[in-house]
């Protein structure tokens, strides 16, 4: 084999669009499980391919990264293989943010860069960093080869370090400033040091290769490309000829031995090819000076034992006396060298093939002694090297640190007989040059030692690996340029010229100023970018009226901000996916009642959550019908007066059945169980989903323990919770959890976030299936057996996690802030049983708080289970085809299917009662059962309760009142259809659709109206997967009538005509851009507008809906972020004449407009407004999955799609 195969080609990973057979296959044809796993949780690279097709690959990242925060590489082994146990099979479920996070370093290495150009030493060689590709293999820090899982890159303006190190010369490596690379402190330890705060005293690491490819000979036939012949251990070429006198005969090569050692005598021979070789289309030479006999000897030679073929000795005839040559006359030989250098044999030009980097360290000292021998300059106290050939001299470089040389390098300008620039190796430290003189005498088995000499200050070695002195540390003058960056498996790291680099919540409104509200939108932003959601309380926000001391007379209040803050989070995402935000406002604020009404208009605070902070005090007036004060006061205004409190009670309620927001937060209820109220740890607000109360900068760390997996024989005699892996699954879940925190340390975006988090090692053990469960164990949901069994069932899983919370405190300490007394005294660790709180007065605690239920949305819907504590929503759903038809078709929820085909039930009404739903469950129940398990959780809990669409007010106040009693710290309802576009059930559908028959009326055909001579319009180039393409969009007096596409695939012109025609016949555009976005293929270009919002195509079709789109709605139009569905896309706008379009839905004439003919379109009258309306409102629908386009459930206290696995959470 050729040693070009040993280094096998960059594995082949699968590109992102359709749905690989591989998941489709590993989920049982589940098209939604594997649609979520595939869509949203497979790792793919920054081209979209997919490097995960099931979810066992994704386990192990996972395992492998959370692990690997233990302490000795035995533990990380060990706690790598229970934590694949833990994930497997879906036991457990970690929280979305880390399923995608762990292991995957784009959206925390995004800010850590080099710039273009920058040398990465792959196995393919030394590469600019920017052609790099995923599945290359980079040396790391730890001297071998790792997998390249991403390339990242990114725009920046910001000043870039350069870093210069002694024996670099004037390599100097620039990059940004948190860049870190692996360094020696002055301080006597050795850690990764940003490139900032290098100083003079650090010593950067020098990363070597260490592993040897066990290639022991090549075969010439490899290098002849089918043409030669053998015969006898030897290969030859043939060719026939014809003689003069037309006789035909065959004239053969001379015979070269097929098989060359890869040995010593090799690495000499090469060494002087490189050194002193040409060739020509006959021959191979070596030049050389008329001292060096004794050198042409040892080339004839060397050529004879490695090849057994003669060479010559020969003077050069245009300088006499002064050179000679060694010729080989040889056809294969010639063709073996010009493969061998991939075509490269000028002598500015050779290189070695890469793999020879990675030979045995004997050929390899052959090879440098050859080189030096032939172009160095010897010393009695040093040796150099100077070559035209800046590639090669790396390369040699590169052996040189392997070979545990010490050796600089420099760049040399163009000297007087060379026309390239060349480089400079030198060699002066005396061990170092007497071991390559030594070599260059033939002398291989000297071996060189790294060592430190007397006198020597530029170098350390630490444990055998070389750490090279600092020179200097500067920065470059900012200018906009790319910068780049690669995920690199298991190591984390990557050589960038011989040097190893690494690769790579709550927000407060602090105070009341201008100041305060911007800071957090700058904080919130730089959250939101790397993939957090952010929680926030108004109330430090002075009320409308209230005296400012600027320009204005009096504050537009608290409220006015929601929308600033509200736009930050929806401009501001990442992986394609908005930030999530909560706001919250204490009960008393003056403003409560602006901050209850404020999202009953749709258009306004459109991405965030919102709920109302409600004390004890003001539910015991509303009891009583009592008046209840609201206030405000600071240093700077102060705002009283009294409002009867069940007129704030009666909003809150219309707001609740009608809108479905806001939420309610039990606050005193939140306080008075809170394990956190000390040291700076109390809670000021929650998570955008309500399950976590958290401290400023506070941040979560949810994972969810599968309930519906720990049971003993399901459905039969006697089933049972399987405690014997229930337990085990809760502790593991318990570090797993811990460990993230480590993990995650360095990652968050804001340093404040960092410390909070560290300080008081919050974790969520959360749950979900536990719907399944109670069906596996035949347990109806809303009977007092079911809510007494969870009440006992999660007595003992509170129990469980905190006595390993006190493991983990014996083992790795208790959470910095950690105060006995304190923490013992709160009401929730009273409840612990007193095996476990003895534990905890002797040992601590390792987190401050353990436990949570929050919303899991598409990781239930993964997994095939019910959400969080939720019970089945419904037994089957209406899920729409992806084809252009739209058909509809059923499909029923996992266990209802593995129920039905196990004990042969065909219809849904032949199942047992405890298959009972949300819709089916009085609302009492679910609240009894939401309390029940709110006394064991020591944060919160995020739930639905459903409520029939025939609901009233007093309905929602009963379930308020009773939750409050209860003892629950928080409620959300959510009324059918009290936001449009809600999942209706099966009959409901059905009664719709037939009170919706229409009316069959006759209608004429609607025809092309004709094209006017003259259209205005706009020609915009798109990037696709089949190259690039210009699209021209243009428009006539009535609006939007053709498509151009110009293009190299003919079939693309097709797709601008049948848009043209169905423009032109009267179809509304927005189904035009709806139908051709569905088009979806296998590959993925992607494209940026002149604004610079960047968007996923993969196929013409897609790239002919985008141009369509951004000339009908603007340069931000994103139909792969939110679904372009011609239902939900607000009303085009002409943006040639900025005139309102209108379109007759069924192609007749509009009533009382002017016709055109024969075609059902109206002419704009005179009277119309231009373009004044808000086409963002219906585009942001609750109701509306942004992913697919389908409708959106509402339970587990969030929004989710049970079509493709969409969560709002």
């Amino acid at each position: 084999m050729s040693p070009v195969d040993v280094d096998a080609a960059p594995a082949t990973f699968r590109p992102t669009s359709d749905l690989s057979q591989e998941t489709l296959d590993y989920f049982g044809g589940d098209d939604l499980r594997a649609r979520v796993f595939f869509d949203k949780y497979a790792l793919r690279d920054p081209r979209g391919r997919v490097l995960e097709t099931v979810p066992p690959q994704m386990w192990r990242r996972i395992a492998r990264e959370i692990a690997s925060v233990e302490p000795t590489a035995a533990k990380q082994a060990e706690w790598e293989e229970k934590f694949y146990w833990l994930l497997e099979d879906f036991r457990f479920i970690p929280g979305g943010r880390i399923m995608h996070g762990a292991g995957n370093p784009k959206r925390v290495t995004l800010l850590n860069c080099f710039p273009a150009g920058t040398p990465v030493l792959t196995k393919r060689g030394f590469l600019p960093i920017q052609h790099v590709l995923p599945g290359d293999e980079v040396l790391t820090h730890r001297n071998r080869f790792k997998l390249v899982t991403h390339v990242m890159e990114r725009e920046t303006e910001e000043p870039l370090v350069e870093l210069a190190v002694f024996y670099l010369g004037d390599q100097s490596i620039r990059c940004t400033p948190n860049h870190r690379f692996y360094a020696y402190d002055p301080s006597g330890s050795t850690r990764w040091v940003r490139a900032d705060e290098l100083t003079k005293g650090h010593y950067v690491k020098v990363d070597r290769i260490t592993e040897t490819i066990p290639l022991a000979e090549l075969d010439l036939l490899d290098y002849l490309d089918g043409g030669g012949l053998e015969e006898d251990g030897s290969v030859y070429t043939a060719m026939p000829y014809v003689g003069g006198n037309g006789a035909v005969g065959v004239k053969e090569t001379r015979r070269v031995k097929r098989r060359v050692a890869l040995d010593e005598q090799f690495g000499r021979w090469l060494g002087f090819f490189v050194a002193e070789g040409g060739v020509t289309d006959n021959s191979v030479y070596f030049t050389l000076s008329k001292d060096e006999p004794h050198l042409a000897r040892e080339i004839a030679g060397l050529t004879q034992s490695v090849f057994g073929l003669d060479a010559s000795i020969q003077e050069r005839a245009d300088q006499p006396r002064h050179w000679m040559r060694v010729y080989v006359h040889s056809r294969v030989l010639v063709r073996f060298l010009r493969m061998f250098f991939d075509g490269r044999t000028e002598s500015h030009e050779k290189q070695v093939p890469q793999w020879f980097l990675r030979m045995p360290q004997s050929i390899q000292k052959a090879f440098v002694g050859a080189v030096f021998a032939g172009d160095g300059v010897i010393s009695e106290k040093s040796v150099g090297l100077f070559l035209a050939n800046p590639g090669l001299i790396r390369q040699i470089y590169t052996i040189l640190f392997r070979l545990n040389v010490v050796a600089s390098v420099r760049w040399e300008g163009m000297l007087r007989y060379t026309k390239h620039r060349g480089m400079w190796i030198n060699v002066g430290t005396q061990p170092y040059a007497d071991a390559i003189k030594a070599w260059i005498r033939g002398d291989f088995a000297v071996e060189s030692t790294l060592v430190e000499v007397d006198k020597n200050y530029f170098y350390k070695v630490l444990d055998g690996d070389l750490f090279i002195k600092v020179k200097q540390v500067t920065y470059a003058a900012a200018e906009i340029q790319t910068v780049y960056d690669l995920a690199v498996e298991d190591d984390h790291s990557f050589t960038v010229c011989w040097l190893g680099a690494h690769n790579c919540y709550v927000i407060p409104v602090r105070d009341d100023s201008i100041e305060s509200i911007f800071d957090w939108m700058r904080e919130a932003a730089r959250t939101y970018s790397l993939g957090g959601g952010v929680g926030t309380d108004l109330s430090v926000l002075r009320p409308r009226g209230a005296p400012v001391n600027n320009a204005a007379r009096s504050s537009t209040g608290s409220v006015s901000f929601m929308e600033l803050f509200s736009l930050t989070t929806g401009t501001i995402g990442q992986s394609g996916r908005r930030g999530a935000l909560m706001i919250t406002i204490a009960d008393s604020h003056p403003d409560v009642l602006d901050f209850v009404k404020v999202k009953r208009n749709l258009t306004k605070v459109r991405y965030a959550n919102i709920s109302v902070r409600v004390s004890d005090e003001f539910m015991r007036a509303v009891e009583s019908d009592r008046e209840f004060p609201l206030g405000f006061a600071n240093e700077h205004a102060e705002v009283s007066r009294m409002i009867r409190a069940r007129d704030l009670w009666s909003e809150l309620i219309k707001g609740a059945r009608d809108y479905a927001e806001p939420g309610l937060i039990f606050w005193d209820q939140i306080k008075y169980w809170s394990t956190s109220e000390y040291n700076g740890m109390g809670v000021i607000t929650t998570n955008p989903c309500s399950e976590i109360p958290l401290e400023p900068y506070g941040n979560c760390c949810l994972g969810n323990v599968n309930m519906a997996c720990f049971v003993s024989d399901p459905f039969g005699a006697q089933p049972r919770v399987d405690w014997e892996r229930l337990e085990p699954a809760l502790r593991a879940a318990t570090r797993f959890l811990d460990n993230v925190l480590d993990y995650n340390a360095d990652k968050h975006p804001l340093p404040a976030q960092k410390a909070a988090s560290l300080k008081s090692r919050r974790i969520g053990v959360g749950f979900t299936g536990l719907g399944d469960m109670l069906i596996k164990l035949g347990l109806k949901y809303d009977t007092d057996e079911a809510v007494g069994f969870v009440d006992q069932l999660f007595e003992r899983i509170k129990n469980v996690v905190y006595d390993e919370s006190v493991n983990l405190a014996c083992e790795k300490g208790v959470f910095p802030a950690y105060d006995a007394d304190k923490h013992l005294a709160g009401r929730f660790v009273a409840t612990l049983q007193p095996p476990v709180l003895e534990r905890i007065r002797r040992h601590g605690l390792r987190n401050v708080a353990l436990l949570t239920v929050p919303p899991v949305g598409s990781g239930a819907a993964l997994a095939g289970v019910t959400s969080g504590i939720e019970p089945i929503f419904d037994r089957a759903y209406v899920r729409r085809s992806e084809s252009l038809s739209q058909e509809t078709f059923k499909v029923y929820h996992p266990l209802v299917r593995e129920y039905m085909a196990r004990f042969e039930v065909e219809r849904e009404e032949d199942l047992p009662l405890f298959f009972v739903t949300a819709h089916q469950i009085k609302p009492e129940m679910r609240v009894k059962m939401q309390a029940a398990i709110q006394k064991h959780i020591d944060h919160s809990i995020s739930s639905t309760v459903n409520l029939p669409r025939d609901a009233t007010l007093e309905d929602v106040e009963r379930v308020y009142l009773l939750a409050w009693k209860l003892g629950a710290k928080g409620i959300t309802v959510y009324r059918e259809s009290s936001r449009e576009g809600i999942l209706i059930t099966e009959e409901q559908a059905a009664a719709q659709s037939a009170s919706a028959t229409p009316v069959v009326e006759e209608r004429r055909a609607a025809t092309p109206r004709p094209r006017p001579k003259v259209t205005a319009g706009r020609t915009e180039r798109v990037e696709t997967p089949r190259g690039r393409i210009y699209v021209v969009v243009n428009e006539d007096e009535w609006g939007v009538c053709e498509v151009f596409v110009h293009s190299l695939d003919v079939e693309a012109e097709g797709v601008g005509r049948l848009a043209s025609l169905a423009l032109r016949g009267g179809i509304d555009p927005r189904e035009v851009i709806e139908q051709l976005w569905r088009v979806q293929s296998k590959e993925v270009a992607f494209d940026r507008s002149s604004s610079g919002t960047v968007v996923r195509v993969t196929t013409i079709a897609q790239a002919v809906a985008l141009a369509l789109g951004r000339a009908l709605y603007g340069e931000d139009f994103r139909p792969d972020k939110e679904f372009p569905r011609a239902d939900v896309l607000p009303a085009p706008v002409n943006h040639v004449r900025q005139q309102t379009l209108k379109f007759a839905p069924n192609a007749g004439v509009a009533s009382g407009s002017e016709p055109i003919p024969e075609v059902g379109i109206a002419r704009p009258t005179n009277g119309e407004a231009a373009g004044n309306s808000d086409h963002s409102a219906r585009m942001e629908f609750i109701g509306i999955c942004p992913d697919c386009g389908a409708q959106l459930v509402h339970e587990n206290g969030c929004a989710h799609c049970p079509s493709c696995g969409y969560s709002k959470c």
